[in-house]
């Protein structure tokens, strides 16, 4: 849909201003009327309001304003800016695009969290279109003037891009020759991709507050592929994983045992493997345990699966976040939603710490047994619970020896089973990440060019 309230800059379409007064630069008639137009624009935006509520947008706003107002000499100082701000914007996506400002709209608009994106993420396209539609078209409309009068025109206009006095970028209309979006092509790409942080990352760590959950960039990379040994214990975490993305009845999960067997990492390869399936995982410190009716109720009722994490879970007799815990495992008045399971990680089987004085008498607590029973059950309200035991010395030379040929090593068994021995003896003891560290130092010893022992 194309707007055609001003015709759009060419490479030297007019002349920007024309002398006043002596000091001052009034801007011409058309160009003064074009940015009358697109303030009128941004400002009537319905649904897409947001897509200039950034340094880039406002900064544009503000030279745009200037030209509205008549002001050449103030529009060019607050160009810089403008340009400023969309480098900057550029660099910290780590591309630097030919098309900057263009780029940057473009980007807003499939960004942009409003009601029809939301609802398209949430209802599906056909029931967006019929509540938002019409707004939706009247803002494309709108959104069209602003990506017509570019940075790269205004700067040319201004002779402030270069001293060359060429544009930095070239215009929108030089690389695309028409708008790229209508109604049909935004509810299809906010169907797929979604329009919240919830639909477009896989991992979160809630943080609390206004901001809930903040996006984990740069996610643990480790795949199930990369795991060696355990095979028998992370088979039934995979089997209720997998029922928990189709739909089907699903447990929440403990994973307990010693120190670097591989608990964790189990978890986060999960991600790695079903992230594509909607999977999502939410990383929730024990310290914010109270805040999970609140995590709850941002993933009640999301087409996602989400798996709340708990990593190294554990309690003090003289904590009650396991309060909170227990009212989530068990449900209570407000039902758990279907799309979201517990998986914890833990180096004790039971979860709440117990001491002999619990079990001498007398005590203060005139129901001593049944609490000390309610401590010890704590972590059978998990469904499923698997031990992941220290390895014996076979097992732990298996895993250096499968990990060893992962990573392309191809010392005889025999010699990587013995160094793998005496690392575990001088180190920290056999186990899984005791046998990776190892594996490590001997990859990096076998690309060195230092001889072993110097």
């Amino acid at each position: 849909m194309r707007a055609s309230i001003c015709p759009p800059f060419g490479r030297a379409s007019f002349r920007l201003y024309n002398r006043g007064p002596i000091g001052h630069e009034l801007v011409n008639d058309q160009i003064q009327a074009r940015a009358r137009a697109v303030i009128s624009a941004i400002d009537g935006l319905l649904l897409f309001s947001g897509v200039f509520d950034d340094p880039v947008g406002r900064a544009y706003r503000t030279v745009t304003v200037a030209l509205a107002e008549g002001d050449a000499g103030r529009a060019r100082l607050s160009y810089g800016a403008v340009f400023r701000a969309i480098t900057m914007w550029m660099l910290d996506r780590d591309v630097v695009h030919e098309r900057g400002f263009g780029a940057w709209i473009e980007s807003r608009v499939l960004d942009d969290a409003n009601p029809f994106s939301i609802a398209c993420e949430r209802l599906g396209a056909e029931a967006a279109k019929r509540s938002f539609g019409e707004a939706v078209a009247a803002d494309l409309e709108a959104l069209t003037i602003a990506w017509d009068l570019d940075i790269a025109a205004l700067g040319r206009a201004l002779g402030a891009a270069s001293p060359r006095g060429a544009a930095p970028f070239p215009t929108n209309r030089e690389t695309i020759p028409s708008w790229p979006f209508d109604v049909d092509s935004l509810s299809r790409h906010f169907v797929e991709r979604g329009a919240t942080d919830l639909a477009r990352w896989r991992a979160f760590r809630w943080v609390g507050g206004p901001r809930g959950v903040e996006p984990i960039v740069a996610i643990d990379p480790v795949r199930l592929s990369d795991l060696i040994g355990y095979d028998q214990e992370r088979a039934l975490v995979l089997t209720n994983t997998r029922h928990f993305l189709e739909g089907l009845p699903a447990n929440n999960v403990l994973i307990y045992g010693e120190r670097g067997t591989g608990k964790s990492s189990t978890v986060k390869a999960l991600l790695n493997e079903y992230g594509d399936r909607g999977l999502r995982l939410i990383e929730v410190p024990k310290a914010m345990l109270a805040d999970l009716s609140s995590i709850i109720a941002l993933t009640r009722d999301r087409r996602e699966r989400f798996i709340l994490f708990v990593d190294d879970l554990s309690f003090e007799d003289n904590e009650t976040h396991f309060k909170d815990l227990k009212a989530i495992l068990e449900g209570g008045v407000e039902a758990r939603p279907t799309n979201t399971l517990m998986y914890a990680t833990s180096n004790r089987r039971h979860l709440i710490a117990e001491r002999f004085s619990d079990r001498r008498g007398p005590t203060d607590d005139v129901h001593a047994g049944d609490t000390a029973q309610e401590k010890l059950s704590f972590s059978d309200r998990f469904g499923i619970a698997v031990t992941f035991a220290a390895p014996d010395q076979d097992r732990y030379c298996a895993i250096a020896i499968g990990l060893a040929r992962a990573r392309g090593i191809d010392f005889p068994d025999d010699q990587i089973r013995r160094r793998a021995i005496e690392w575990a003896a001088w180190q920290n003891g056999r186990s899984g990440r005791t046998a990776r560290q190892f594996v490590d130092h001997l990859a990096a010893e076998t690309m060195s060019v230092t001889p072993r022992g110097v």
